[in-house]
């Protein structure tokens, strides 16, 4: 993606914030140099709630960003959340594990929150995530 396209982008989800819009850019920026397929960092970015969260989904995807993507939008696809809402709780997810000097791989933290998804598929996915650890914490892996 280039930066013309990457700096559009960004001012479009802005929404006339230069100091979000430069947020969007950075955070879209280090998605795509991360070396994802440029389609899949769109969907990423229009789904992302905050140019933090995806920034700490960035970090997450891994040595394979292309795969670890498409296995959150296929889990996302196979559940009643939305993907902003599986990018949110991935996010609440990360931050816990931060908090305790934690880490997990993608795919640890995509089974653990499946089974949330699973248990509660009318609440908001990152509020039962966050439920569920401050109730059980998560397994290490």
């Amino acid at each position: 993606m280039t930066t013309d396209e990457i700096n559009a982008l960004a001012r479009d989800k802005s929404r006339g914030s230069v100091s979000l819009e430069r947020q969007w850019a950075l955070a879209l920026t280090r998605l795509c140099s991360s070396g994802l397929d440029d389609a899949l960092a769109k969907t990423l970015f229009h789904a992302s709630p905050g140019p933090a969260i995806m920034d700490r989904l960035s970090r997450n995807l891994g040595g394979d960003p292309d795969g670890a993507a498409r296995g959150l939008i296929a889990r996302c696809d196979a559940s009643a959340h939305g993907l902003s809402q599986w990018i949110g709780a991935l996010d609440a997810l990360y931050a816990w594990l931060e908090e305790r000097s934690r880490t997990a791989t993608l795919a640890h933290a995509l089974g653990y929150i499946d089974c949330c998804a699973e248990a509660a598929p009318d609440a908001d996915l990152k509020w039962t995530v966050g439920d569920m650890l401050s109730q059980h914490g998560m397994d290490e892996a």
